[in-house]
């Protein structure tokens, strides 16, 4: 399964709802996030946590508020499974 929000008003809470009441995430392996200005380390933490089948496809390009502590957080969470990580203009976030 897809999740994609691209270029929306969607802040913390809006992931949290989703990973908390939204979506069934079990079968949740492709997020698309793409220039989601509002968007925090914290806010995309509760989403990822509940994915839990283990994605694969990680596209957060853009999404500015975004630091290295998300990196880590995804690696830990889904590193067995990740096969792409997009973080192209995630200025916050260093090499």
């Amino acid at each position: 399964m897809k999740l994609k929000l691209q270029g929306l008003t969607v802040s913390d809470m809006s992931l949290a709802v989703i990973g908390h009441y939204g979506l069934e995430l079990t079968d949740l392996e492709d997020i698309v996030l793409t220039g989601l200005h509002g968007i925090t380390d914290s806010g995309l933490t509760s989403l990822i946590k509940n994915c839990e089948s283990g994605l694969t496809k990680v596209n957060l390009s853009g999404c500015v508020n975004l630091t290295d502590e998300i990196v880590s957080e995804i690696s830990m969470v889904h590193g067995a499974t990740l096969e792409v990580l997009n973080l192209d203009g995630c200025r916050s976030i260093t090499d």
